[in-house]
Protein backbone atom coordinates (compact mmCIF):
# COMPACT_ATOMS: atom_id res chain seq x y z
CA UNK A 1 0.00 0.00 0.00
CA UNK A 2 1.37 3.37 -0.97
CA UNK A 3 0.91 6.73 0.73
CA UNK A 4 -1.38 7.82 -2.12
CA UNK A 5 -3.72 4.89 -1.40
CA UNK A 6 -4.96 6.73 1.70
CA UNK A 7 -6.86 9.93 0.95
CA UNK A 8 -9.09 12.51 2.59
CA UNK A 9 -11.94 13.59 0.31
CA UNK A 10 -14.48 16.10 1.56
CA UNK A 11 -13.82 15.26 5.20
CA UNK A 12 -14.05 11.50 4.58
CA UNK A 13 -11.08 9.15 4.79
CA UNK A 14 -10.77 6.51 2.08
CA UNK A 15 -8.30 3.77 1.18
CA UNK A 16 -7.73 2.19 -2.19
CA UNK A 17 -7.29 -1.56 -1.95
CA UNK A 18 -6.08 -3.89 -4.69
CA UNK A 19 -6.77 -7.62 -4.47
CA UNK A 20 -6.39 -10.06 -7.35
CA UNK A 21 -6.37 -7.23 -9.88
CA UNK A 22 -9.59 -5.68 -8.55
CA UNK A 23 -9.49 -2.14 -7.17
CA UNK A 24 -11.87 -1.13 -4.37
CA UNK A 25 -12.31 2.16 -2.55
CA UNK A 26 -13.27 1.63 1.10
CA UNK A 27 -14.17 4.17 3.83
CA UNK A 28 -11.95 4.35 6.89
CA UNK A 29 -13.55 4.69 10.33
CA UNK A 30 -12.82 7.76 12.48
CA UNK A 31 -10.23 6.40 14.96
CA UNK A 32 -8.21 4.63 12.26
CA UNK A 33 -8.29 7.74 10.06
CA UNK A 34 -6.97 9.79 12.98
CA UNK A 35 -4.15 7.29 13.57
CA UNK A 36 -3.22 7.26 9.88
CA UNK A 37 -3.27 11.07 9.70
CA UNK A 38 -1.01 11.30 12.76
CA UNK A 39 1.32 8.57 11.46
CA UNK A 40 1.71 10.23 8.05
CA UNK A 41 2.39 13.59 9.69
CA UNK A 42 4.90 12.15 12.19
CA UNK A 43 6.66 10.10 9.51
CA UNK A 44 6.72 13.16 7.21
CA UNK A 45 5.72 11.05 4.21
CA UNK A 46 2.68 13.00 3.00
CA UNK A 47 4.76 14.56 0.22
CA UNK A 48 5.95 11.13 -1.03
CA UNK A 49 2.75 9.70 -2.59
CA UNK A 50 4.38 6.84 -4.53
CA UNK A 51 6.36 5.45 -1.59
CA UNK A 52 5.23 2.68 0.72
CA UNK A 53 2.89 3.72 3.52
CA UNK A 54 3.97 1.26 6.20
CA UNK A 55 7.66 1.35 7.06
CA UNK A 56 10.09 -0.18 9.48
CA UNK A 57 11.02 1.62 12.67
CA UNK A 58 14.76 1.81 13.28
CA UNK A 59 15.71 3.03 16.74
CA UNK A 60 13.99 6.41 16.92
CA UNK A 61 13.66 6.91 13.15
CA UNK A 62 11.23 5.71 10.52
CA UNK A 63 13.10 3.90 7.78
CA UNK A 64 12.65 4.60 4.10
CA UNK A 65 12.27 0.84 3.67
CA UNK A 66 8.67 -0.26 3.43
CA UNK A 67 7.16 -3.40 4.89
CA UNK A 68 5.85 -5.88 2.36
CA UNK A 69 2.39 -7.42 2.74
CA UNK A 70 3.71 -10.77 4.00
CA UNK A 71 5.58 -9.01 6.82
CA UNK A 72 2.49 -6.99 7.78
CA UNK A 73 0.44 -10.23 7.77
CA UNK A 74 3.03 -11.87 10.04
CA UNK A 75 2.89 -8.96 12.49
CA UNK A 76 -0.92 -9.09 12.55
CA UNK A 77 -0.90 -12.86 13.08
CA UNK A 78 1.52 -12.49 16.00
CA UNK A 79 -0.67 -9.75 17.48
CA UNK A 80 -3.76 -11.96 17.22
CA UNK A 81 -1.91 -14.87 18.83
CA UNK A 82 -0.59 -12.66 21.61
CA UNK A 83 -4.07 -11.24 22.23
CA UNK A 84 -5.54 -14.75 22.38
CA UNK A 85 -2.95 -15.81 24.93
CA UNK A 86 -3.60 -12.76 27.08
CA UNK A 87 -7.34 -13.35 27.04
CA UNK A 88 -6.87 -17.06 27.81
CA UNK A 89 -4.73 -16.17 30.83
CA UNK A 90 -7.37 -13.67 31.95
CA UNK A 91 -10.07 -16.36 31.79
CA UNK A 92 -7.92 -18.81 33.76
CA UNK A 93 -7.21 -16.22 36.45
CA UNK A 94 -10.93 -15.47 36.87
CA UNK A 95 -11.73 -19.15 37.26
CA UNK A 96 -9.09 -19.62 39.93
CA UNK A 97 -10.21 -16.64 41.98
CA UNK A 98 -13.94 -17.23 41.51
Amino acid sequence: MQVQDYQRVGGRALVRLMAEGVERIEPVDGPLATYLDEYIAAARIGHEPTTLLFRYLRADKISRLGMNSSHVSLILARARLSKARVSDVGIQNRRRTG
